[in-house]
């Protein structure tokens, strides 16, 4: 049995998280790990998930249509990355809880997460989700920078 044989990696579509996929694929094959690519979708605070808009002449909630965006942009990334056949999963939350929790659900063994190395001002006003996992994560959080 390997040492990581479930790997977890949340993505955002960011330049990090695009290297931190890589990063996850080439451990992927060292380790013979199952892996699993997550998006937190997270609803706009000014309406919720349940504010109704009008896209495609369709009466659809935020949420459906944010998740639908989020599903489409994943299947793309993980095409570009040539990843087809990875677990792949989009969920409603906030980023910082839910990819702690979903690390103990899927029993992953590792989490590998992008970071933008923010610094200052932008540190405060953005706040760092990889910092949030890293500090309360059950399992090893390999942090990764985009080149």
């Amino acid at each position: 049995m390997s040492v990581f044989a479930r790997i977890l990696v949340p993505v955002d579509f960011s330049d990090c998280s695009r290297r931190a996929l890589e990063m996850a694929l080439e451990m992927r094959a060292v380790f013979q790990a199952e892996l699993r690519v997550l998006h937190v979708w997270q609803p706009p605070e000014f309406g919720g998930a349940e504010l109704m808009v009008m896209a495609h002449s369709e009466g659809i909630s935020v949420g459906e249509y944010g998740q639908q965006q989020a599903s489409a942009a994943l299947q793309q990334l993980l095409a570009e990355c040539g990843a087809e056949g990875v677990q792949a999963e989009v969920v409603v939350g906030d980023p910082r809880h839910s990819i702690v929790e979903l690390a103990k659900t899927y029993d992953s063994d590792l989490i590998i997460v992008g970071t933008h190395g923010r610094t200052g001002r932008a540190r405060m006003f953005a706040g760092s989700v990889a910092e949030a996992v890293v500090r309360r994560a059950p399992v090893p959080v390999m942090t990764v920078r985009a080149a």
